[in-house]
């Protein structure tokens, strides 16, 4: 996927919903709440902003997929509550949530900053 702006009905952000929904019993939810995640950024046809290559902030939302790194097999959305550095370059590590599925339970993301689109 490539950073910039990207329109309302971008397929990158379609298949992201998709990937995010596929495989468990509630895929049907979980791909009306993407979309409404999707949609409710990018409201009337307004255009979204992703970034790639920067830190994220605590608060925003970023995509993580194989370009991430190579331990994620789908592209998904993760909620950023704090970013920690590594001591490996290049490297760093997310702390948060999958705001789509519901679960409070925060987790840490080990992913490369490269790899990241992060939704503004």
């Amino acid at each position: 996927m490539a950073c910039g702006h990207v329109a309302r009905d971008d397929t990158a952000w379609d298949s992201a919903a998709t990937d995010s929904a596929s495989g468990d019993s509630a895929s049907e939810n979980s791909a009306s709440e993407n979309s409404a995640v999707r949609d409710g950024a990018a409201r009337d046809g307004a255009v979204m902003s992703a970034v790639c290559g920067e830190l994220p902030r605590a608060g925003e939302t970023v995509l993580v997929g194989p370009s991430a790194g190579p331990h994620f097999a789908k592209s998904y959305w993760f909620r950023v509550s704090a970013v920690r550095p590594s001591s490996e370059t290049g490297w760093v590590y997310l702390d948060g949530i999958d705001p789509l599925t519901g679960d409070t339970a925060e987790r840490s993301l080990f992913v490369r900053v490269e790899g990241l689109v992060i939704r503004r």
